[in-house]
């Protein structure tokens, strides 16, 4: 039997991971029978702020008769913001559908100030009562959430991000010196000056850093490595998209994340780990539900001398890399694959119509 489902969300060719997100499901759903229509809540024009404005309350009030029982669910997929929030309550008060689901991206209850206040607490808990499952990226997204909504916890599960991966053979890599990769919004909590001052302590002929992104702490990058001398060691490349940014991954050795940002699962992360390329990172969010530390990645602290240790660690054992990266890309085909994917949200539209 076909089925069809609404997904909810960004428009698909813009940058960003619920796009990804969105553009993989998709794809997957395709391969269990399962067709797919988008509806964008947002105006991507490039008209004024206030027309734009407007017409996002157009597209909120609309979603009413486009959302029919001709879907099977309504899949909603913001990210945890306040603005994503409260658009999200906004449409779920004018939704009218029997199978809701909301699959919840980036970010923290935390950040989400309106929580704070009790009756809009109440009138929030009475709004998600229309929702038949909560997906969150990670356990720490979902014991978030529960610690607002207890009344809501026998709706909610975890699940991670997927990628589409295929299954290829181990090619090494031959870069005379380790190539470390760094690529994410360039903000302060992504630890990417402490990357920069890790990398002042290692010798020039034994590494080379890559880092690719924009956002506030462009100039604070570019000035330390200008005080720190590492314009041979350190490479600021600005923002790189499609296959450029694949190639970067692809040739790397190390994809490094010392964040202390609240994470779900990037999908930098995936991708890194889908080109065979060893994943050094903190242990946030989503990310410890799929990494297992020394096998399929290595967890490491936003501190100088940890980064600086992990780094020479893998300078002097290079067989760690390889081993590393192979159990990651395993873990992605036997766990994470696009496949997969389609199986389970198959399977999550269809028990929730019927609970």
């Amino acid at each position: 039997m076909e089925h069809k489902v609404l997904l909810v969300g960004p428009n698909r060719k813009i940058v960003g991971g619920v796009a990804t997100h969105i553009n993989i499901l998709r794809k997957s759903l395709e391969r269990v029978n399962v067709k797919t229509d988008i509806y964008e809540l947002k105006d991507y024009s490039n008209k004024s702020k206030i027309f734009k404005k407007i017409n996002d309350i157009i597209k909120i009030k609309s979603i009413r008769t486009i959302a029919d029982k001709q879907y099977l669910a309504i899949h909603l997929n913001p990210s945890i913001y306040n603005g994503s929030f409260i658009k999200l309550i906004l449409t779920l008060s004018r939704l009218r559908h029997e199978n809701i689901i909301v699959q919840f991206h980036g970010g923290s209850f935390e950040n989400i100030e309106k929580l704070n206040n009790k009756l809009l607490k109440w009138f929030f808990n009475n709004v998600l009562k229309k929702v038949k499952c909560f997906i969150f990226l990670s356990t720490d997204q979902k014991e978030g959430f529960l610690q607002l909504f207890p009344s809501l916890k026998e709706r909610v599960l975890v699940l991670p991000n997927f990628i589409d991966v295929v299954e290829t053979p181990l090619k090494k890599k031959f870069n005379e010196k380790l190539s470390v990769l760094f690529l994410a919004r360039l903000v302060k909590e992504k630890g990417v000056l402490e990357l920069i001052k890790a990398a002042s302590e290692i010798n020039e002929k034994d590494i080379i850093v890559n880092i690719i992104g924009e956002g506030p702490c462009e100039k604070d990058i570019t000035a330390l490595i200008k005080e720190k001398k590492l314009a041979n060691k350190v490479k600021f490349l600005g923002p790189k998209f499609g296959e450029e940014k694949e190639e970067y991954l692809k040739n790397a050795d190390v994809y490094i994340l010392p964040s202390s940002w609240k994470e779900g699962i990037p999908y930098t992360i995936l991708e890194a780990m889908k080109f065979r390329t060893t994943v050094l990172c903190t242990p946030q969010g989503g990310l410890k539900d799929i990494i297992t530390d020394g096998h399929n990645g290595i967890f490491i602290k936003r501190d100088v001398e940890n980064i600086t240790y992990n780094l020479n660690r893998l300078i002097k054992s290079r067989p760690i890399i390889d081993e590393v990266s192979e159990n990651a890309h395993q873990y992605l085909v036997e766990n994470l694959s696009i496949d997969k994917a389609g199986e389970s949200f198959k399977s999550i539209y269809l028990n929730s119509k019927r609970s």
